[in-house]
């Protein structure tokens, strides 16, 4: 996971953020100079005015808008299959949508998952794609086999906060529950989960 966070996809990924919210490079940029001994200095004292434009996040809104301006709508000839697609192409479907498109305009990738809630309805969310690993199967046409979703949460620790991260493995089966020992850092199961893994339906 440490490789994950760091990998330059990732980091492409949290600058496409950074430029939706307007926290361009430029930003960071500093003033140098010479003094009169050849030593570089920062110059604190001249203008260094940095104005970004969100450019960006117009291009973004724009694509999320210009896509979802009309609700999704499924048609099918079949009633009652129409009436069971009523209850979940609904407000909250097209709020998925829009979330999804809008991260993966600015992270090239985002992911959405579905879950079978406690009133045995299907839900979706939108699993942030910095933060998921995807498997694949080499040798069998580079088939999606599991996904791998990571977090950091504060646990408290005696008189401290400790942040630890917990991880879920998904296959097509079940999910695997994980959480990090917070005095090795090893992963172990989540003992706090049960079952564990817990099958999807």
């Amino acid at each position: 996971m440490d490789r994950d966070r760091t990998s330059p996809g990732k980091a492409k990924a949290r600058q496409g953020l950074q430029y939706y919210k307007g926290q361009h490079e430029i930003l960071n940029y500093r003033l140098f100079y010479y003094d009169n001994n050849g030593i570089l200095k920062e110059d604190k004292y001249r203008s260094n005015i940095k104005i970004p434009h969100l450019f960006h996040t117009e291009l973004v809104d724009q694509k999320v808008q210009y896509l979802l301006s009309n609700p999704i709508e499924v048609v099918t000839e079949d009633q009652t299959l129409q009436d069971y697609l009523k209850e979940y192409i609904n407000e909250d479907f097209q709020e998925t949508l829009q979330n999804a498109i809008e991260g993966a305009s600015n992270k090239g990738l985002e992911y959405v998952y579905s879950y079978i809630d406690q009133e045995n309805k299907i839900n979706f969310q939108v699993a942030d794609s910095l933060s998921v690993i995807p498997i694949y199967d080499e040798l069998n046409n580079y088939k999606l086999t599991s996904i791998v979703r990571y977090y950091d949460t504060k646990v408290q620790d005696q008189d401290k906060e400790v942040t630890i991260t917990k991880v879920e493995v998904w296959t097509d089966k079940d999910v695997t529950y994980y959480i990090q020992d917070k005095d090795n850092k090893e992963f172990k199961l989540d003992n706090g989960i049960k079952p564990n893994p817990r099958p999807h339906i």
